[in-house]
């Protein structure tokens, strides 16, 4: 057991507290072991017989494995009668659950025939002993995240296990068994030999391969992040705007994207350079959102789009541009007119120059749009090659080839767009339906069923599964972070399906574990505000952002100097629906169970700073049963906080946790986590003289424009030990030392990146950077759903041929 568990790294899943049946797992897992004693014991009892007579008792033996796998189906049949969740077992499931029967059966088996000749204990010894040092030399590589072990504690574990090891060996060999057969003996002398050779490994590895020579510097690494950070950030802003005049911009846009720019680009540039735009010609993002709708029909683009026109009870809105002029679909719901009256008023000063169009906007916070890999991977070949077309027209034309339909034109009328939105369709009843290809995936886990599909063949989501959320998957950290002697720091974003090797997330994100809202495997136009990994959805600038549904006030923030050492966060438990206890592993519960215990130490040492971090208000989203564990838990995590200005209270009050959102500029380090969907926090956080960590699943459409460790920490959603280490490092004034010699403490590198960050966020993430992105965004959206795509183009200048 001590071997498992110095191998295990926990993920922070909460263990509930007070009169809960997880509170005796510990207990009934002592139970459950001294059952499985009595059990081995009667068997070899039953099977040695009177006399130590060999008995066949292999009658017995069947009808018990029977009965006993009868009794378990009639509980799990029992737990999923009464259990709102249904048992959908994938391949890598069935796969999983075939080799665990397989290798259980071949143990059972082989106790059987040792418990002929040895005694029971003996045979449990083994057995067990051979599983868990199996189990911990498997995860020898998670004691690169571990602390490193001491000598003290190497030697007295060597001590220990070379006795108990050492004890068995001789009870093995000089038991007072009867006459054992030759493959007996052998079987028997294999599994010793086995297990002594397992020990032999643990110990070499333990004090030979001392964690500490593989770790790195804590502050060092940090350093080193910083520097490089910094490097590529100013690669991507000095490439971002390289173009300083209209035919500069134009060439530029042919060179990066082989195609001539979209009617009006003219219109766009003087936009953008009238508005300071730190972002001419970097806008990857949308070619990387549009991409797959090139492989696609103008035609068939239009008709999803009335389909989803059609049904208004998918969540979303409807807008149409005619004649420069913006109307909003009927049937939105009041409740979310606010988000398409933002829209229509971030477009106002550029509409004119759209041509006629419908697109659709997702009211939801979710993404919703997740086609499999291999529809994605079959349109963008053909997204590509409709693009080639354009290039090859343009190419003709510059060797003054002739053309059929002459030179690139702008916007055309040929082009046919409804003159009035659709009648929703409706039911019977004369309710709206509900689109059939949209699948209602309320309290659902996504990631096995939904977001491995859009994963390549061969990637780890489709092959494995991982089955314990309270256990870190190493190997999902690894591609992104660095070890050091803190813990595992996250050292960059996870590439683009970054998702696809991250299995662990299914139940550590209240999205992917149980979102809200109905999803599509078909590739639908849909604009949404954010996106994770997989999706479709494209992208574009929220309005909750643009009209300051948390407004950033420069006369409400203080100089970092004055601002208290502490982490700050307040919030609502709106990851996702709990249900079934799924909340325990939801991101925004572990981070403030994991800050509670932090303010709970005994001993203050152990962190610099100061944790602030509760939910406040209302529990909502989730089960009866559920709501009850959160409010008893939330209510204990908010008695450990409480604001500098507020009274002493007794007892604890989620109520009394809450706080204005101008408290957040009173503290030096902000976490930003995302909640059922993005979080809104993020520029206003980076607009502050605080510095904010930021974790979250979710990509925006800015997030190419920013640069983790140069304008804010990046989080692994795992949290965990590296969280706290890189904290305690930022908020203390420990000196790190850079090649240069250049010195500088953490609280001065923590500085320095909240700086850095606020003054990117009010060059690029401003108000008018999120109109020059929607005018873009809509130009070539424009261009990818007209029938004579491949003949429009911007006609102004002459673009230089590649």
């Amino acid at each position: 057991m001590l071997a498992v568990d110095s191998a295990r790294v926990k993920t922070g899943t909460i263990c509930l507290v007070g009169k809960h049946m997880e509170a005796h797992t510990p207990f009934l897992q002592v139970i459950m072991c001294v059952l499985d004693g009595v059990i081995i014991a009667e068997l070899s009892s039953l099977r040695r017989g009177p006399g130590d007579e060999p008995v066949d008792i292999s009658k017995f033996f069947s009808v018990f494995c029977l009965v006993a796998s009868g009794f378990m189906a009639v509980i799990a049949l029992l737990f999923m009668t009464n259990s709102t969740q249904q048992l959908h077992l994938g391949s890598v499931a069935r796969r999983d659950l075939g080799l665990d029967t397989l290798m259980a059966s071949v143990s059972i088996a082989c106790a059987k025939t040792l418990l002929t000749s040895l005694h029971p204990t003996m045979v449990a010894m083994l057995a067990t002993g051979l599983t868990l040092f199996g189990y911990r030399f498997r995860l020898l590589d998670s004691s690169l995240i571990l602390p490193p072990l001491s000598q003290a504690y190497i030697l007295q574990t060597a001590a220990v296990t070379t006795g108990l090891a050492g004890a068995w060996f001789a009870m093995a060999f000089y038991s007072k068994s009867a006459s054992r057969s030759p493959t007996t003996v052998l079987l028997h002398r294999c599994l010793v030999l086995g297990y002594l050779a397992a020990v032999g490994l643990i110990l070499t590895f333990s004090i030979f391969f001392s964690t500490s020579k593989i770790h790195g510097s804590l502050p060092a690494s940090i350093r080193r992040l910083t520097h490089a950070a910094q490097s590529s950030a100013e690669q991507w802003e000095s490439q971002a705007k390289m173009s300083k005049t209209l035919d500069e911009a134009v060439m530029q846009y042919q060179n990066r994207h082989f195609l001539p720019p979209p009617p009006n680009f003219d219109k766009w540039y003087e936009f953008a350079t009238n508005r300071s735009s730190q972002v001419i010609d970097s806008f990857g993002q949308i070619f990387d959102d549009l991409i797959p709708f090139w492989g696609l029909e103008p035609a068939e683009i239009r008709a999803r789009i009335a389909h989803l026109v059609e049904f208004p009870e998918l969540g979303m809105a409807a807008l149409e541009i005619r004649n420069g002029t913006l109307r909003q679909s009927p049937h939105i719901p009041g409740t979310h007119h606010w988000m398409t009256d933002s829209i229509e008023k971030m477009m106002q000063p550029f509409i004119q120059y759209l041509p006629d169009m419908d697109f659709v906007i997702n009211l939801a916070d979710e993404c919703r749009v997740l086609p499999p890999y291999e529809e994605i991977w079959d349109l963008r070949p053909k997204g590509r090659a409709a693009q080639n077309k354009v290039a090859q027209r343009w190419k003709d034309l510059q060797e003054n080839k002739d053309v059929e339909g002459g030179p690139f034109r702008t916007w055309t009328d040929n082009t046919e767009w409804p003159q009035n939105f659709s009648e929703p369709r409706k039911n019977p009843d004369d309710s709206f339906a509900s689109s059939s290809y949209f699948v209602d995936n309320i309290h659902k886990q996504l990631y096995y069923d939904w977001i491995a599909d859009a994963c390549p063949p061969d990637s780890v989501a489709r092959k494995s599964r991982w089955w314990d959320w309270s256990t870190l998957c190493m190997d999902c950290t690894k591609p992104h972070s660095e070890l050091t002697t803190g813990g595992i720091v996250m050292a960059r974003n996870p590439p683009p399906q970054g998702i696809c090797y991250q299995p662990d997330l299914a139940y550590l994100n209240g999205f992917v574990r149980s979102q809200t809202q109905a999803t599509t495997k078909k590739l639908f136009p849909v604009f949404s505000q954010a996106r994770v990994d997989g999706f479709a959805d494209i992208l574009f600038p929220s309005p909750w952002n643009f009209v300051d549904k948390t407004e950033y006030r420069e006369d409400t923030d203080i100089e970092w100097g004055r601002k208290g050492n502490n982490l700050f966060w307040r919030g609502s438990s709106s990851d996702g629906i709990a249900r079934d206890g799924a909340w325990k592993g939801f991101l925004r519960a572990r981070a403030v169970h994991e800050s509670y215990q932090e303010t709970k130490k005994s001993s203050r040492d152990a962190i610099t700073p100061g944790v602030n971090v509760s939910f406040a208000g209302e529990i909502h989203r989730c089960d009866s049963p559920d709501c009850g564990q959160e409010f008893e838990m939330f209510n204990l995590w908010s008695g450990g906080v409480k604001l500098e200005d507020a009274e002493e209270s007794e007892g604890h009050d989620l109520d009394k946790a809450s706080a204005p959102f101008e408290e957040h500029w009173r503290h030096r380090h902000l976490i930003d986590m995302d909640g059922a969907g993005f979080s809104g926090r993020f520029i206003p956080f980076l607009e502050s003289h605080s510095l904010p960590h930021r974790a979250a699943l979710f990509l925006a459409w800015f997030d190419e424009r920013l640069q983790e460790w140069q304008h804010y920490v990046p989080v692994d959603s795992r949290l965990g030990r590296g969280f706290w280490a890189v904290l305690d490092f930022l908020s203390s004034n420990e000196v790190v030392v850079d090649d240069a010699g250049f010195k500088q403490t953490g609280n001065e590198m923590a500085e320095r990146i909240a700086e850095q960050g606020r003054d990117w966020a009010k060059k690029a993430l401003r108000k008018e950077d999120m109109q020059i992105y929607m005018f873009r965004l809509l130009l070539e959206y424009g261009r990818v759903v007209s029938d004579d795509r491949e003949a429009l183009g911007y006609t102004g200048t002459r673009i230089q041929q590649r």
